[in-house]
C-alpha cells in the first residue's frame, strides 16, 4: 500500500511539474493571457490529478482486500491438505499393524502345531515301550507289525511336517513381499504428495509476490534512437537484476503474471514517437508530443498499458528517432 502511494505521489509530482512548466512557458510566450487564467488552468489540472489519485487509491485498497481473501483461502486449502495427509497416514499405520498381527498369529499357530506333534510323538513312544515290555514274547509278530506301522506313520508325519514348513516359508515369503510393496507404495505416495504440495505452494507464492520498479532519467539529454534507459532507480521491490535494467533499459520478467507499464516523457521536439516493446515486438506506439513550429518549451506526454508477461520476457521503451529528452520515468509493477 505504501509503495503504491509513493508511486502515485511521484507520478503526481512529475505530472504537476510538467504541467506547470508547459503552462508557464505557454503564458510566457503569449502575454495576452492573465495571471488569473494561468492559476485557473493549474487548479483545474490539480483537481483532475487529485480525482485520478483517489480512484487509484480505491483500486489499490480493493486489490489489498482481494489479496487478503486469497491468503485466507490458501490457508484453508493447506489445512484441508494437512488433514487429508494425516488421515492417509493413520490408515496406512492401521494396515501395517494388521499385517504384523497376521504374521504373529501364523507364527503362534506354527509353534502350537509343533508342540502338539512332539507331545503326540512322545506319547506314542512311551505307549509302545510299555506294550513292548509287557508283551514281548506273546505279541512278537504284532510288535513287528506295529513297528512297521509306526515307521510308516513317522514317514507320513515327516512328509507332512516338511510340507507344512514349505507352506509356512511360502507364506512368510509372500508376507515379506507384501511388506516391501507396502513400504514402497507408502514412500511413493508420501513423495508424490510432497512434490505436489511444494509445486502448488510455489504457484500460490508466485501469484501473490510483489514486483515493482520505477526508473527515471536525470536532466536533459540528446538521446539516440533505440532503447530508452532509466538509470535513476526511484523504487524497486522483487527485482533482482537492477544493474541490467539500469544499463540496458530492459526489464526482464522473473515472476510470470499481468504487469502494468506506465511511461511519462518530456521533450521539446515535435512528433516524439515511442514504442512499448515486448522482446522484439512493438505492442503499442504513441506520439508523446505533437507538432510545434517553435521549440521554446518542454512538452510532457504519457502512455500506459497492461501486459501478460512470461518468464524471461523483456519489456522496454523504444525511441524511434533522435530526440531531446528531459526528466522522464518508466514504472512497471505486477498486478496479478
Amino acid at each position: 500500500m505504501e509503495i503504491v502511494q509513493t508511486l502515485i505521489i511521484l507520478l503526481g509530482l512529475s505530472f504537476v511539474r510538467a504541467s506547470s512548466s508547459s503552462i508557464g512557458s505557454e503564458f510566457d510566450t503569449s502575454p495576452s493571457y492573465s495571471k488569473f487564467h494561468f492559476e485557473e488552468k493549474v487548479l483545474e489540472k490539480l483537481v483532475r490529478l487529485e480525482h485520478k489519485m483517489q480512484i487509484l487509491e480505491e483500486k489499490t485498497d480493493a486489490r489489498e482486500k482481494f489479496n487478503t481473501a486469497k491468503l485466507d483461502k490458501i490457508n484453508n486449502i493447506m489445512d484441508a491438505m494437512k488433514k487429508l495427509n494425516t488421515a492417509k497416514l493413520d490408515e496406512m499405520k492401521n494396515i501395517k499393524k494388521q499385517t504384523e498381527t497376521f504374521v504373529q498369529s501364523v507364527q503362534d499357530a506354527q509353534i502350537q502345531d509343533q508342540t502338539r506333534f512332539n507331545k503326540s510323538y512322545q506319547e506314542i513312544v512311551e505307549h509302545f515301550k510299555t506294550q513292548a515290555t509287557n508283551e514281548t514274547n506273546i505279541y512278537g509278530d504284532q510288535i513287528n507289525t506295529l513297528l512297521e506301522s509306526f515307521s510308516s506313520k513317522i514317514k507320513v508325519f515327516t512328509e507332512a511336517e516338511k510340507k507344512r514348513e514349505s507352506v509356512i516359508e511360502l507364506m512368510q515369503s509372500n508376507l515379506d513381499q507384501m511388506k516391501k510393496r507396502f513400504n514402497s507404495s507408502y514412500d511413493q505416495i508420501v513423495e508424490n504428495f510432497q512434490v505436489s504440495s511444494n509445486k502448488k505452494l510455489q504457484e500460490i507464492i508466485s501469484n501473490i509476490q510483489t514486483v515493482v520498479v520505477t526508473g527515471c532519467t536525470n536532466g536533459a539529454h540528446t538521446v539516440s534512437a533505440g532503447s530508452l534507459k532509466f538509470p535513476d532507480i526511484q523504487t524497486s521491490m522483487g527485482v533482482s537484476d537492477l544493474s541490467s535494467f539500469k544499463s540496458s533499459g530492459k526489464f526482464t520478467c522473473q515472476v510470470p503474471g499481468y504487469y502494468y507499464i506506465a511511461v511519462n516523457l518530456m521533450s521539446y521536439d515535435d512528433s516524439t514517437r515511442i514504442e512499448i516493446m515486448r522482446n522484439s515486438a512493438a505492442i503499442h506506439w504513441q506520439y508523446m508530443t505533437g507538432y510545434t513550429k517553435e521549440k521554446s518549451y518542454w512538452t510532457p506526454g504519457a502512455s500506459a498499458m497492461a501486459l501478460e508477461l512470461k518468464s524471461n520476457d523483456n519489456v522496454w521503451i523504444k525511441l524511434v528517432s533522435l530526440k531531446h529528452i528531459y526528466q522522464s520515468c518508466l514504472t512497471i509493477f505486477k498486478i496479478n
